[in-house]
């Protein structure tokens, strides 16, 4: 029984893993993107004022 109930809490971290990872991807994919606009944006500021 014990190391039935290992195994399922190895199963269910790696899950959990799992989809902490593929939310990491997503966050740091957004932060990026965010950063890319508001460059972007920021040098059209600055075109337009200069």
């Amino acid at each position: 029984m014990n190391k039935n109930g290992y195994f399922f809490d190895n199963i269910t971290e790696m899950v959990i893993w799992k989809k902490f990872k593929k939310y990491n991807r997503i966050k740091y994919f957004f932060l990026f993107f965010i950063g890319f606009f508001s460059g972007i944006i920021l040098l059209t500021i600055i075109n337009i004022i200069g």
